[in-house]
C-alpha cells in the first residue's frame, strides 16, 4: 500500500533575532542549520524514497510580524527584537492575512506596502518598527507553479483559512496556478 505525506510546510516560524520568511523555499546561506527551507525539505523526502505525486504542499493564510532593531534596516535578514506588538497580532507575532491587509491600508501614507522578494519568494510590508511577512498572491501563485513544474507534488493545501480576506484573493490565486496544469494532475 501506498502512503501519502502532507509536506507540513506551512510554519516554521521561531522567535529569532532576524527578520526570516514565512514558508521558505530556499535558505540563506547565513540562516543556521535549523532553518527547514520548503525546497530542502521536500528534497530531502525524496532522497529518502517518497514519491512527489503523493506529496501535498501547504500553505499559511497568516504571516508573522516583528520589531525591527532600527526601522531604516528592513531587509529579510535584518536585526529584529522579536514579535512585533500591535492591533490584530497576537503575542507571538501571529496576524491573519485580512489583518495584514487592514495594516497595509491603515498605514498607507507611512508603510512601505507589500514588497516581493523574488529570490524566496515571500511577501513582506513595514511601517516604523513593525516588519511583517506573509504569504501574498504573488508568492503564492510563484510558490504553487515552482512546486507543480519542478517537483510534480500532488497538490497543496491551506493552513489557517479562517484568516482569509473578505474576497478569498489567496484561495482565487492558488486555483488560478493550479489550473494551469502542465500537463499534472492537481486536486
Amino acid at each position: 500500500m501506498e502512503k501519502t505525506i502532507e509536506t507540513n510546510n506551512t510554519d516554521f516560524e521561531r522567535e529569532t533575532p532576524i527578520l526570516a520568511k514565512t514558508i521558505p523555499m530556499l535558505s540563506e546561506t547565513s540562516e543556521s542549520e535549523t532553518a527547514f527551507p520548503t525546497y530542502t525539505t521536500i528534497r530531502t523526502w525524496i532522497e529518502k524514497g517518497m514519491l512527489t505525486k503523493k506529496m501535498i504542499f501547504g500553505l499559511p493564510f497568516h504571516g508573522w510580524a516583528w520589531k525591527l532593531e532600527r526601522s531604516y534596516n528592513h531587509n529579510v535578514f535584518s536585526p529584529a527584537q522579536g514579535p512585533a506588538q500591535g492591533q490584530n497580532i497576537s503575542m507571538e507575532g501571529l496576524i491573519e492575512y485580512r489583518n495584514i491587509k487592514k495594516f497595509i491600508v491603515d498605514n498607507n501614507n507611512n508603510a512601505t506596502n507589500v514588497l516581493i522578494d523574488h529570490k524566496y519568494p515571500i511577501a513582506y510590508t513595514h511601517c516604523d518598527n513593525t516588519w511583517i511577512a506573509y504569504e501574498s498572491e504573488e508568492s503564492i501563485t510563484a510558490k504553487i507553479a515552482k512546486v507543480k513544474i519542478n517537483l510534480a507534488m500532488l497538490g497543496y493545501f491551506v493552513s489557517n483559512i479562517a484568516a482569509h480576506d473578505d474576497h478569498d484573493s489567496l484561495s482565487k490565486a492558488a486555483s488560478r496556478e493550479r489550473r494551469k496544469s502542465y500537463g499534472y494532475y492537481w486536486w
